[in-house]
């Protein structure tokens, strides 16, 4: 846990850069448990760090994971309740951006997002140019963890 740390550089008290761990084995070896381990550890020792969990597998699980962790979606869910991606309306599209955006701005540097399974490499994007690459691309700081089961998905963030 502590080279994880030291990689994301949270023991520091403000990372002035995004600092990425990308962490790639087998399925089922258990990334996804060290992952929730690691969050775990951060939220027991350092109390105000925001720490966001979003599923990287499809297109659709990382959308809904990023709109239901926010509180600007209404309460009826609408945005985030459909079977697809393709089918989210423009203010759903819209927040993804927004959130990405409220962990770019300056001075909110006290973050982590764990990036569970990401599934494609940065060459490649979901159908319709959805590309979770050039998110994590435009963050100017923060910590990110990334697991995948592909080692062509985080070999860019080595």
């Amino acid at each position: 846990m502590a080279q994880i740390e030291e990689e994301l550089g949270l023991g520091r008290k403000h990372p002035k850069q995004k600092s990425i761990f990308a962490l790639y084995s087998l399925v089922g070896i258990g990334k996804s448990q060290l992952a929730a381990e690691f969050v775990k550890s951060q939220r027991q020792s350092v109390l105000d760090r925001m720490i966001f969990w979003v599923r990287g597998d499809s297109k659709e699980s990382f959308g809904a994971s990023v709109l239901s962790m926010s509180p600007a979606i209404d309460a009826s869910g609408s945005a985030f309740e459909t079977s697809s991606m393709d089918q989210m309306d423009e203010r759903g599209s819209t927040h993804i951006g927004e959130f990405f955006g409220y962990l770019d701005q300056a001075g909110n540097d006290k973050w982590l997002l764990i990036i569970d399974n990401l599934a494609l490499s940065p060459s490649q994007k979901y159908r319709n140019d959805f590309d979770i690459h050039s998110y994590i691309g435009n963050l100017a700081h923060g910590s990110i963890f990334i697991t995948s089961n592909h080692l062509d998905t985080i070999i860019n963030y080595k």
